[in-house]
């Protein structure tokens, strides 16, 4: 799992949406693997280590090991 925060804003990505393909605006290559920051509107490759698609693609979000527990999500730094 990845952080919940954007590396730059430090902007919360939860609720932000999952690119969708909307015609004549966007071209998808990866369509359903990626988070967008709602503040500044970096995109983050969730299937690539969280990688921003930035040309120079060094920044990641940070990732989470998660386990379940019964009912619970448990999520371990």
């Amino acid at each position: 799992m990845s952080s919940s925060r954007a590396p730059l804003s430090k902007g919360k990505l939860c609720g932000a949406p999952v690119a969708t393909e909307q015609i004549g605006e966007y071209d998808f290559q990866h369509e359903g693997d990626i988070l967008r920051c709602p503040w500044h509107g970096r995109e983050f490759n969730i299937k690539n280590e969280g990688r921003t698609l930035a040309a120079d693609g060094r920044q990641k979000l940070r990732e989470y090991t998660l386990s379940i527990e019964g009912e619970q999500i448990m999520i371990h730094k």
